[in-house]
């Protein structure tokens, strides 16, 4: 199988598989220094919204399959 990674700026429709991921590394972070971090849901939709129409920031997705990578540069 030859699965190609694909990388594009990110979309309003990706919220669902950002959150997911942000959610994954947060709890990470929770459950290992749970001194700094609380466990909160630490990006929502409508701040989703915001930081992707802000033109000072770069979010890319890369996508392998269904799978997700963000990076975002500001």
């Amino acid at each position: 199988m030859d699965e190609r990674v694909v990388i594009r700026k990110a979309e309003i429709a990706d919220f669902q598989g950002v959150h997911k991921l942000i959610m994954q590394v947060h709890k990470l972070h929770v459950n290992e220094r749970n001194d700094i971090y609380k466990d909160v849901d630490s990006m929502n939709f409508e701040e989703f919204k915001t930081e992707l129409s802000n033109s000072k920031n770069i979010y890319l997705i890369a996508e392998l399959g269904k799978s997700y990578i963000t990076k975002s540069y500001n």
